[in-house]
This record gives C-alpha cells, sequence and structure tokens, in this order.
C-alpha cells in the first residue's frame, strides 16, 4: 500500500476556520481510502498564509519527505499546497527529486503535459487571489493607520493605551530619553546597560533591559511621533527569524499620529551612528542568484553544474555555471539570456500561446465531457440507493427488524457515501473549464512579461515549469530538454 500525508492549511482571516481544516481532512482522508493511499501523518498549518514557505509543519512536512517518510502529499486544492509561484514550484521539484507527488483530493489533475501546464496556470489564478486579497486587507489597515489606533499587542515602552490612543508615560519616558542621548553620545550597549541596572530601570515587564530590548527601542519610529503598520514578518513557531520586517512598499506608515518623545536631530544623531556601525562591522560581499540552479548539466560527465564567482588578474568578476568533475564551465549571462531568449521567442510566442490555449481548451473540453457522463451515472446510482435505502427504512418503521436488515441498510448508507464523495472528485474535473479562453491566453501571456523583464526570482518558477534539463557540450552547443510537450521550441545552440 502506498505510503502518504496530508497537508491542510487554513489562512488568517474572517472566512477561514478551524472547520476549514476538518473539511479538508475528511476530504483528505476519503481520497487517500479511495486511492488506497495509508496515511501515516497530518500536516496542519492554522492561520497561515500560503504566500509564505514560513509554515512550520510544512517546514516539518518536506523535512520529512526527506528522510523517505511517505510517497505522495494529499492537499485539497493547488492553493493549500502554496499560492507563490516560486515556491510551489522550487518545493515540488525537491520533492519530484525524492519521487513524491503532490496530489489534490478536490482537483483531479492528471500527470499528462496539458494537465501539469493546467496546474501551473492553476497556481498562477491562485497567486493573483492572494495578492488581490492582499489588496483588500492593506486597504483596511490604511484606514486604521489614518486614525492612529492602537491595533493590539503591547504598548511600547514610554506609553500607555487610553480609549485606543497613545499617551505618554512620563516615567518611562525618562527612561528612552535616557537610551537615546547615551547612545547618540556615544555609549556602547554595555556601557548603556550597566547604566540603567545601576538605576533601577526596567523595561515595559519589569525586567532587565537587554541589548535586544535596546535594540528594539532605538529602531522604534514611535518615539518621533511617526506610526508604522504591517512592519514585522509573522513569527513562525519553534523558528527564529531575527529583526525581519517586510518590504518597504508593504509598510503603512502616518506621521504626527502619536505624541513623539525624542526630538528628530536626537534621533537623527542615533541613526547615522547606527548605520556607521553596520558598515563597520559587516564587509560586503555580493552573490549572484542563478536562474538555472539544477538544470545546467555537462556533456561530458552528465554531472549537474554548479553556480560560481571568481576574480581575473584585474579583480574584475566573473560568474558562470561550472562542473566540478571535468571543469566544464560556461558564462552566466550567455546561458541565462540564451534561455530566456527562447522562452520568450519560441516558448511564449504569441503563436505557441495561441496553441496552448487551443490545447487546454481540448484537454477542458475531454474532462469535462468525460465529467458530464460520470456525473449522470453516479446521480442514477445515489438515486438508486436512495430508493433502497428508504424501501428498508419503511420496513423497520413497521416493525419488521433483523440484524440482516440493519446489515443491508448499513451497507448502503456507506455506498451513497462513497458515491457522494465520487461525485465530488468527478465535479472538480471540470474546473478548468471555470476559466475562458482569454482568461487563460492572459495568464500565459502574464508568463511572457515576466520572463521579458527578466527578474531572475520571478522567472526561475518559470523556467522549472517548462525546462528540465539544459545540457552545456564543450563546442558550447547548448540543449534543452523541455518538461512539457512545448510547442514551438526546438533544439538550439
Amino acid at each position: 500500500m502506498i505510503k502518504g500525508a496530508t497537508y491542510n492549511r487554513y489562512s488568517p482571516g474572517p472566512d477561514q476556520t478551524d472547520d476549514s481544516i476538518e473539511a479538508q481532512l475528511t476530504d483528505n482522508r476519503a481520497y487517500a481510502v479511495k486511492n488506497k493511499i495509508d496515511i501515516i501523518k497530518d500536516y496542519i498549518d492554522e492561520e497561515r498564509s500560503g504566500k509564505s514557505d514560513n509554515r512550520a509543519d510544512f517546514q516539518r512536512m518536506i523535512e520529512d519527505a526527506k528522510k523517505g517518510l511517505f510517497e505522495v502529499i494529499i492537499c485539497h486544492k493547488i492553493d493549500r499546497f502554496a499560492r507563490n509561484r516560486y515556491d510551489s514550484a522550487i518545493y515540488k521539484a525537491q520533492l519530484k527529486r525524492l519521487g513524491i507527488k503532490v496530489l489534490y483530493s478536490a482537483q483531479n489533475i492528471s500527470d499528462s503535459p496539458e494537465g501539469r501546464l493546467m496546474e501551473g496556470v492553476l497556481e498562477s489564478f491562485a497567486e493573483y487571489f492572494s495578492d488581490n486579497l492582499a489588496t483588500e486587507v492593506m486597504k483596511g489597515l490604511k484606514t486604521t493607520a489614518r486614525k492612529g489606533e492602537f491595533t493590539g499587542g503591547f504598548a511600547p515602552l514610554g506609553y500607555d493605551i487610553v480609549d485606543k490612543k497613545y499617551v505618554i508615560n512620563d516615567y518611562e519616558a525618562s527612561i528612552v530619553k535616557k537610551i537615546f542621548d547615551m547612545y547618540a553620545g556615544g555609549a556602547t550597549y554595555g556601557k548603556i546597560l550597566s547604566e540603567l541596572k545601576s538605576k533601577g530601570f526596567k523595561t515595559k515587564f519589569n525586567a532587565d533591559f537587554g541589548k535586544n530590548s535596546l535594540y528594539s527601542i532605538l529602531e522604534n519610529k514611535k518615539y518621533i511621533g511617526i506610526m508604522e503598520y504591517n512592519k514585522a514578518i509573522p513569527r513562525v513557531p519553534g523558528r527564529r527569524n531575527g529583526h525581519k520586517t517586510k518590504p518597504e512598499d508593504q509598510i503603512i506608515t502616518v506621521e504626527n499620529i502619536i505624541p513623539p518623545i525624542i526630538d528628530l536631530n536626537t534621533w537623527k544623531l542615533t541613526s547615522a551612528r547606527k548605520i556607521d556601525n553596520k558598515h563597520s562591522r559587516a564587509q560586503f560581499k555580493a552573490i549572484d542568484t542563478y536562474l538555472l540552479t539544477g538544470l545546467v548539466c555537462c556533456e561530458t560527465c552528465n554531472t549537474t553544474m554548479a553556480g560560481h564567482r571568481t576574480k581575473n588578474n584585474q579583480q574584475r568578476i566573473y560568474s558562470y555555471y561550472l562542473c566540478k568533475n571535468c571543469r566544464n564551465k560556461v558564462r552566466k549571462e550567455h546561458i541565462e539570456q540564451k534561455t530566456l531568449a527562447v522562452m520568450v521567442n519560441k516558448i511564449f510566442s504569441d503563436d505557441s500561446i495561441d496553441k496552448y490555449v487551443e490545447k487546454l481548451n481540448k484537454y477542458s473540453a475531454s474532462k469535462f465531457n468525460k465529467a458530464e457522463s460520470e456525473i449522470n451515472k453516479l446521480r442514477s446510482t445515489i438515486s438508486r440507493l436512495d430508493k433502497e435505502i428508504n424501501n428498508i427504512v419503511n420496513v423497520i418503521m413497521k416493525g419488521i427488524s433483523s440484524t440482516a436488515l440493519e446489515e443491508k441498510l448499513q451497507t448502503l448508507e456507506q455506498a451513497k457515501k462513497d458515491s457522494l464523495y465520487e461525485l465530488a472528485c468527478v465535479k472538480s474535473d471540470q474546473i478548468a473549464k471555470l476559466y475562458s479562453p482569454d482568461e487563460l491566453k492572459s495568464n500565459l501571456s502574464k508568463y511572457k512579461e515576466i520572463l521579458e523583464r527578466g527578474d531572475i526570482d520571478e522567472c526561475k518558477p518559470i523556467v522549472k515549469q517548462f525546462i528540465q534539463k539544459i545540457t552545456k557540450a564543450e563546442n558550447d552547443k547548448i540543449t534543452f530538454d523541455y518538461c512539457l510537450d512545448t510547442i514551438g521550441a526546438d533544439e538550439e545552440t
């Protein structure tokens, strides 16, 4: 019997609850029974967004996959695994190398080239939905921010909360001012901590100050009257993420909304010192991001080539893909630009996109028509089972009962449950029909737009979805092997 695991997740928000997890578990386990899969573990992430891989049980599942604990993972739908195409592509590629399949209990997507392409398209729609939802959430946060209201958690040292507004606590504010004045004047963290302890000053929670608490205070813009919303990256239970914050464009900033404790001149002095200290501690080292990691293969020894960088005599940095066995190499810029050119000009040419849409429509139509036929049969079966169940119930209600009748009733009720579940699965075959040809074309065209922009992080999941291997020969010939029945792309040199 195949060993499997289920992955279940619900996102933060009013429409997502523990019931969502129960429903997913029920469907995923029923799918496992139907397909003779022995579930050894259920992985559950509650109130975790699928836009990030910062999910505790998701990461445990990936680690367990590497240990070979199961052969398949069952999710309810594509967007439960991930709503970020980059994460989805990277982790599915890892699982594929481990020989582990990802299946969906509510979306019956085949392993054919068309099915894999449709899976990628559905992932893009899920990511679009997630981005759109995030935009709506951001609107709500901005409305709250403009009011300058306290949104929960704990007020920082120096403030109390009165009627959802920040009010200065004079005693605590004097401690904050001392910390800023000492740091701006050149005092080290150690000297500041020693001074605070000698005066008997405590944190908001009546504990001794530490380096982390000093760092948080010196970084907090509330002390100059600036409120920042949506700043911190949520912490994953059991994992440290330091002082990580979200990108600037996701942080909502409102000035002059709360009473300041620190004057701007002192703030500027502390900020300048922090920058100087950071530069003095860290030596800048540029790190390249490689578009084709795990894809470039050396023809001579069939070894995967890894990203590498070096300096020449003039200290100019060169980046390339290197075979560690025979030292065969190819310039990073050359092979990456060649790959993107093939994808933009051939795989995603206007003519190719039209053919992809035509292929997907035929695939959708075939599954839709097949589903319609099976739906009719299942509905007929369910209707027959209902009649037989009602007949037995009527007999029992008349006072005629026996063990045989009760066993027959249980058998019929279980058969009805199985048929209802199968009906739900077959209906999911029609999901591709939800998207019109124009929607499919628009989504595939977005792939092309991303590739034309050339941002490596954006392009990586698309490249991995369509290209399986790139072989570099000694004569600089480059050959592409494709994941799908790719239209418009032949061997390239």
